[in-house]
């Protein structure tokens, strides 16, 4: 409840009164006038007014929130949006968290939990699979395996809204740092699996506005990956990797950036991992960025909204340039933070 601030005594001692005899009737001696009522009047009508429209200018208060952090594991990540959630509700004391792993899930009390926030795939996986009755804000996890989750949602009864912040970027987003960088670049190359093939329509769509070719190959197993990649490379010239975990993994990345730099493509990353192991160039949300983006959903369901916003991708995110594959490739890259206002200008959507 928004409580009106208190009338100084001040203000009320300046507003001459008329005097009222003992039978309540205006003395003769009074000094008021029909004018000076009326300013009186509109003096307050005005203070009113400016009362009210300030209100409205600020989220009505509520009550602090106390929400789950739920982790996949401990490594950093998870632990870096842990802990600035707890420190930003902290500060701004808007509420209260806990952090518990996703095997600690079935064990938790589950009273006195107004939101949760589930860390990563299996966090999302763990959360989904309970009855936790609380809206639950899903993170570092990419749009593809989010929306799987989602769907299974849809029939079971009783089931808790589901909202997210992706850990992957917009397409279009990816395609214009890479018209930024390589506006030369037209033909690109995308290998497509079971997790990432509901992207080819946007892929489609997005290259077609930007004047691109765009040469998409799709995949079903791991056997089929290298093969692909040689085809590939002899139709396009900049490979876009997309967060599917058949293409891009731990066990195939050291390999595919390998294929790409014999055939002198450069490889558009996701992560700085990717651009750390030999891509040239990535947009990318970091933890601290995911979890900035988080609270401001939390903050709004904290000021009295009914519902989470919808799932988004990053608002906010970050360039990372490999200059020694630039170098190799003959590539003239700008500054990555200069790269990176130049695409928050552009505010692209998916």
């Amino acid at each position: 409840m928004v409580r009106l601030p208190h009338t100084p005594t001040s203000y009320l001692r300046n507003v001459h009164m008329p005097r009222m005899n003992n039978r309540g009737q205006q003395s003769s001696d009074s000094r008021a006038s029909p004018s000076c009522l009326s300013r009186v009047f509109h003096a307050c009508l005005f203070r009113i007014c400016l009362l009210l429209w300030t209100l409205g200018s600020f989220p009505a208060f509520s009550a602090p929130l106390n929400v789950t952090v739920v982790v996949s594991d401990d490594s950093a990540p998870y632990a870096e949006i842990a802990d600035y959630i707890a420190s930003d509700l902290k500060q701004n004391g808007a509420g209260r968290s806990r952090t518990i792993g996703a095997e600690a899930l079935a064990r938790m009390d589950r009273s006195g939990t107004d939101v949760v926030v589930a860390v990563g795939l299996k966090a999302t996986q763990a959360v989904a699979a309970m009855d936790l009755r609380a809206p639950v804000i899903s993170t570092l996890i990419p749009k593809a395996s989010f929306e799987k989750i989602a769907r299974q949602l849809k029939n079971k009864p009783n089931q808790q809204y589901f909202s997210a912040v992706y850990l992957d970027q917009p397409v279009a987003r990816q395609l214009e740092l890479m018209c930024l960088v390589l506006p030369d670049k037209k033909r690109v190359g995308v290998i497509l699996g079971p997790t990432s093939e509901g992207l080819l329509e946007s892929l489609q769509t997005e290259t077609r506005a930007r004047g691109m070719q765009l040469h998409a190959v799709h995949i079903g197993s791991e056997a089929e990956l290298f093969p692909a990649l040689q085809n590939l490379f002899n139709e396009a010239d900049v490979l876009l990797s997309l967060p599917d975990p058949l293409v891009f993994s731990a066990q195939t990345i050291q390999s595919v950036l390998f294929t790409s730099y014999r055939f002198q493509i450069p490889v558009i990353g996701f992560s700085p991992a990717y651009v750390r192991a030999g891509a040239l160039i990535a947009v990318h949300s970091t933890p601290v960025q995911l979890a900035r983006q988080v609270m401001e959903m939390l903050h709004r369901f904290a000021s009295g909204t009914s519902s989470l916003p919808p799932p988004q991708y990053p608002e906010y995110f970050s360039v990372t340039v490999n200059r020694q594959v630039a170098r190799s490739l003959g590539f003239t890259i700008g500054e990555e933070e200069k790269l990176a206002t130049q695409l928050e200008a552009r505010r692209l959507g998916p």
